[in-house]
């Protein structure tokens, strides 16, 4: 019999994206980094936690994308992390991955999200972000890989664009599971697995078997930076 915090892994489905939009809002809400792109977060939650959702949907229907969530196992629909890839480059294993995902239903739903997104923000601009602070930190991220992943060794990878847990179902290994499904997709690629950690993230991924590739760039953070995990294409 399942215990009350036992989880499973499962594909996320379109369903999943507001419960881990809320998830990365949470978590994220006071971090230094949220506090620079969405100051206003406090006075307009809603405006603050449409961001997420946007960006969770978005990355979803990306044909390059696998995601992935936690959930209980008592309740299959109760989501408490999640982690989102994306896979990288031109080579076969990135056309294999995108051939995977693309359908003309896939194609739809992005044209849906799509013009539903630009109308919401149109209709109701995003009072809880600064824009000048999210064009600088898109400078930021477009430094970041001119240096670091320009050359052609680093352009196919997986990239894991964002990988979170509930503050109270840390510290169970959920996190390490989440992981495993950009470990295993690595492998089967020979190709490295990157992301950006915080400070404290940092420390979580050198566990891991990560590396520090480099630290981040013009960016507020002073600690954390980006790093690698390199595998080996089996024989």
């Amino acid at each position: 019999m399942a215990s009350d915090k036992s989880v499973i892994i499962r594909p996320a489905t379109i369903r999943d994206m507001s419960a881990m939009a809320r998830i990365a809002a949470k978590t994220f809400g006071d971090t230094s980094l949220d506090e620079f792109l969405s100051p206003h977060r406090h006075q307009y939650p809603a405006d603050h936690g449409r961001i997420y959702e946007h960006r969770r949907m978005r990355c979803f229907l990306d044909p390059r994308n696998r995601s992935f969530v936690a959930c209980s196992a008592l309740n299959p629909q109760t989501v408490v992390g999640y982690v989102q890839l994306a896979r990288l480059g031109d080579d076969e294993g990135a056309q294999v991955q995108i051939r995977g995902r693309q359908s003309l239903w896939l194609t739809l739903q992005s044209l849906y999200y799509w013009a539903k997104f630009q109308i919401v923000d149109y209709l109701w601009p995003n009072k809880a972000v600064d824009l000048d602070h999210f064009k600088q930190f898109r400078e930021w991220i477009a430094l970041d890989e001119q240096l670091h992943f320009s050359h052609e060794a680093l352009a196919a990878r997986w990239y894991v664009q964002s990988l979170v847990v509930l503050e109270e179902w840390q510290m169970q290994g959920i996190g390490k599971r989440l992981m495993k499904e950009a470990f295993v997709r690595a492998q089967q690629d020979g190709v490295p697995v990157c992301l950006e950690a915080s400070a404290q993230g940092e420390m979580m991924y050198r566990k891991l078997g990560f590396q520090l590739l480099g630290r981040f760039s013009g960016h507020m953070e002073t600690k954390g930076g980006i790093m690698i995990w390199r595998s080996e294409k089996p024989s």
